[in-house]
């Protein structure tokens, strides 16, 4: 049995109607798409394409005081601001934090401030030395800042699903509005109510930024405990970026700490050596060791 050839004509038709069909499906499927589905598609794809990324903030960072001190007289009510500069490396699960500036000590006042903090995937390492030189050791799982307030615009907007940070409760988000504005922005509000139902934190992510949250809020019994405002850029190769945001810890009339922060320079998917995330503590440190319950004082003649 013989086919009948088709015509240039018929096929050119075939192909408009399989096109057609092909369109119709796609705008069907999109429709289905829920605002959450969007949302963490977006946010999946982001973390999966940056392997790698390096930030380098400014920060003017306020600090609450009249807490007292045992060291010394309580001191009086107030706020003090100092300055730091960080440095942010990620590869994969693995994060290095350097920061460098001031730090307050109650009773002491403004010292110079000198923290590094790893995590190389397993074991947490952290140095601090401002009034004293203190090391800490810890088998967390994740790093011990990968849940501060000051640095989500980076570590949420990159690694939103990564347990070696602070991941989203995924199946406790809801969709409040699509339709939530911020300066002009519109935004699709997300809420996540911690499970002893006092708490509650709220997301605003703006789809024309690539699916940024430009809010973070947390309220506890109604009252907000902490926000965070962040801006972005629309950078030509990695798209929308975080440029600076500002955070503030308390309520206005007792600010426990609050922070303005500006990206000074930031790579993405650059190699990033090894020895980023090695340590080891310099002579005189008082090392607290959580992983073999013991401290101790580096030597002088300490070999690696």
């Amino acid at each position: 049995m013989q086919r009948r050839l088709r015509s240039a004509p018929q096929l050119v038709a075939l192909l408009l109607v399989a096109s057609a069909v092909c369109s119709r499906d796609s705008a069907s499927a999109e429709e289905n798409v829920t605002p959450i589905e969007s949302v963490l598609r977006v946010w999946r794809e982001r973390q999966r394409i940056a392997r790698t990324l390096q930030f380098e903030l400014t920060d003017e960072h306020l600090i609450g005081k009249g807490t007292g001190s045992i060291e010394g007289p309580p001191e009086p009510a107030g706020e003090v601001t100092v300055k730091r500069r960080t440095t942010v490396t990620i590869d994969g699960d693995r994060m290095r934090l350097e920061r460098l500036g001031e730090d307050w000590i109650a009773g002491q006042g403004v010292r110079p401030l000198t923290q590094i903090s790893l995590f190389d995937g397993k074991f947490n390492k952290e140095f601090y030395q401002h009034h004293s030189t203190i090391g800490f050791l810890a088998a967390r799982g994740k790093h011990s800042e990968g849940g501060n307030t000051y640095l989500l615009p980076v570590v949420r907007h990159f690694r939103p699903f990564s347990a070696a940070f602070r991941p989203f409760a995924i199946d406790r988000l809801k969709v409040v509005a699509t339709d939530a504005m911020i300066d002009k922005t519109r935004c699709i509000l997300l809420e996540d109510a911690l499970p002893e139902g006092l708490r509650v934190a709220s997301y605003w992510v703006a789809p024309d930024q690539g699916m940024s949250i430009v809010r973070h809020q947390t309220t506890f019994k109604g009252l907000t405990e902490w926000q965070l405002d962040a801006s972005y850029q629309n950078d030509p190769k990695h798209g929308w970026i975080p440029a600076k945001w500002q955070a503030s810890h308390g309520t206005p009339e007792r600010r426990l700490s609050a922070g303005k922060l500006t990206v000074e320079k930031f790579s993405i998917n650059e190699p990033v050596p090894a020895k980023t995330f090695e340590f080891e503590f310099p002579p005189g440190t008082q090392v607290n060791d959580h992983i073999k319950r013991t401290s101790y004082i580096v030597p002088a003649n300490a070999k690696k």
